[in-house]
């Protein structure tokens, strides 16, 4: 959970960094940039972090046919509502889907200092709580499901 203050630090890294980033590893997968900006424009919601499969792009083993989203909330927010988002997602997907909650911790580095981003270069850009919504499948029709359910929920909270 977050602060309105601290929302407008990452949106200013979003804004600034996130949505600007050209590197091919970095910056933000197709079909995604319209989806995190819409859901960051609802001030009770801010992305932390997303991945979105699609055929041909080259991903490491552990996350090959995965899409996901790190995201928390601003404090305030009914905790019950923001709940419901895995528990119907996981009711909708079945086992194609995870949720992994965080109370909050540093789990990425930048250790070159070439690509500036929160993610990447503030160390406790992830010490907050958030949640890590994950659906893995080879169809990229189902990720465009997923997708189009986590924007529907996470711009109306």
């Amino acid at each position: 959970m977050i602060t309105k203050e601290k929302k407008q630090e990452y949106m200013k890294d979003f804004n600034e960094k996130v949505l600007t980033c050209t590197d091919k590893y970095w910056a933000i997968d197709a079909g995604l940039k319209e989806i995190l900006i819409k859901i960051n424009s609802n001030p009770n919601v801010q992305t932390l972090f997303s991945r979105r499969y699609f055929k041909g792009k080259k991903w490491d083993l552990h996350f090959k046919h995965t899409s996901y989203l790190a995201y928390t909330i601003v404090d305030g927010v009914n905790l019950e509502k923001i709940l419901e988002l895995p528990q119907y997602l996981s009711n909708k997907f079945g086992q194609k889907f995870r949720c992994i909650s965080s109370e909050g911790e540093s789990f990425f580095s930048n250790s070159s200092g070439k690509i500036q981003m929160g993610c990447l270069d503030n160390s406790e850009y992830f010490n907050v709580a958030h949640n890590m919504l994950l659906f893995k499948s080879k169809l990229e029709s189902e990720h465009d499901i997923f997708w189009k359910e986590v924007e529907l929920y996470l711009t109306s909270v």
